[in-house]
This record gives C-alpha cells, structure tokens and sequence, in this order.
C-alpha cells in the first residue's frame, strides 16, 4: 500500500502446541509479516494453516513460542491479551461472541464506547451520546435504531454480527481482526455486513486483518491478499495482482497443496 514504516511487525513467529511431546502440532512457523498503517488484509488457507493463530498471536490470546509482535514500533509479544484489547478489537465468526445478550442494544454499544476509560456505565447513558449511537444505527438501514431498549438475545444473527462490528469499532482500534466474521450468515446478511465493514474500514482507515474461507470475498475486499500453508505465508499479492487472480485459481492451488500432502504421507 505504501513504503513507509510497517504499522504491524510480525517478526518471525512460531507456535507450537504439546511441545516436546508426540502430539506436538506446530501452528506457526517461522511466519513474518509486515502491515502498514490502514490496509486490509486478506487472509485465506485450508484448515490448520494458521489462520486463526495468527489472528490469536496478534490478540494476545496465545503465547509464542518464539519471535517478536511489534505494533507502531512497541512490543506487544509479552503484552497480555486484556492490555492488547485496549488497541486491538476482534470480531469472531458467533454473531453472539462480541456482543453481551443481557444487555440492551444501547448499553452494549456504551459499554464499548467507554472502552479504556474509567467512566461508569450509567455515566455513558447521556442524551448526546445515546442520538450518536442511535444515529449510527440508521446508517445501517436495518432497524437496530428502533430497538436500542431491546436485549441483544432477541436480535437476529445478522444484527448481532451488525452489533459486534459497531462495537468493535466505535472507538478507532489500531488493529480490528476478522475471523471469519460473516461465514455463520445467511448469503444477505453476509453481504450487507461485509458491505458494512467496507464502510468502516474505509472512514476510520482502519488497519484489518480479514480470515474468510470465501474466495470470493477475499479477492473482492482488501487491499492485499495472502494465503497462508502449514503455518507460513505462500503467496502474498498486492492490491493489482489480487484484482487479476480468479478464485478458480486459488482453488485449483489448495487442491495441489492437499495433492502434495496426501503424496507426501504416502512415502
């Protein structure tokens, strides 16, 4: 996207489960990546490729096995999950997982406004602030301003994902993590969610990582694409090469990827 300094400096990084034993299964291998400040990544591969390690490496919700995470310059590889939350939001694939299903609309979205600041819940509750939230929600055009009392447990699945994408963006994280946030959808919902994270990536230039086992959606959004096999990055296309490459394409290489293996593990 450009040549400045990276933003995100994922140096050399592995992860390894049951280490030393004969279950030991390695996650990440030796994986470095560099992220500048307001692009979108796309990430795809098979299952066990490291998708969501990366993702959990990033987070803070896993401890290397060796190498270094660096945000903005800082390094974040000790930082403990709770301190990294404070910069980096993380929408799962459960529409209910960013979301608490007690709470009314309103105190979730306040609640995560407040994120990183000492104010009280029923501090957040001002008029100013409930007209901000409630005209965030217009902008989405499916209601939620309308229910802003209601309990998030009696919200379809696309809002709860419509939620989760406000609340982990309400205040600007410097990293927003995707992990596979619209694949539970119906083909609709997912569609106007992902049209929905455009949005919010665009306006705040939010710097995002994407997981999606969609093709599809993953030469379509984004700004560069990269796959990842056996826990290391195999191909990385920028924004140009992304646009050319066809998702036929993409899975004609998973398939000779599984044909490697499976010849692999015959010898």
């Amino acid at each position: 996207m450009n040549n400045s300094k990276p933003f995100l400096r994922i140096e050399n990084i592995s992860k390894s489960y049951n280490q030393g034993t004969p279950q030991e299964v390695t996650a990440l291998h030796k994986l470095s990546l560099d992220v500048h400040e307001g692009e979108f990544v796309s990430i795809i591969g098979s299952n066990g490729s490291g998708k969501t390690s990366l993702l959990n490496a990033i987070a803070g919700a896993i401890k290397l096995t060796s190498g270094r995470i660096l945000l903005n310059g800082d390094d974040l590889t000790d930082t403990p999950l709770y301190d990294r939350a404070k910069h980096i939001s993380r929408v799962y694939q459960d529409p209910g997982g960013g979301t608490s299903s007690s709470m009314s609309v309103e105190q979730n979205l306040v609640l995560a406004s407040l994120r990183g600041s000492r104010a009280g819940l029923w501090l957040g509750v001002t008029a100013k602030r409930r007209e901000q939230i409630k005209n965030s929600l217009k902008e989405l055009g499916i209601g939620l301003e309308n229910r802003l009392g209601e309990k998030v447990a009696n919200l379809s699945g696309g809002q709860k994902q419509a939620m989760a994408m406000i609340m982990a963006t309400i205040i600007k994280p410097k990293i927003l993590l995707l992990d596979e946030h619209v694949a539970a959808l119906d083909p609709r919902m997912s569609r106007l969610i992902m049209e929905m994270t455009e949005k919010l990536v665009q306006s705040h230039g939010l710097t995002t990582l994407m997981v999606s086992h969609d093709m599809e959606l993953a030469i379509k959004y984004g700004h560069r694409l990269i796959m990842l096999h056996q826990g290391n990055i195999i191909k990385d296309l920028p924004e140009a090469k992304k646009a050319q490459i066809t998702e036929q394409e993409l899975i004609d290489e998973f398939r000779q990827l599984r044909h490697k293996e499976e010849e692999l593990s015959k010898n």
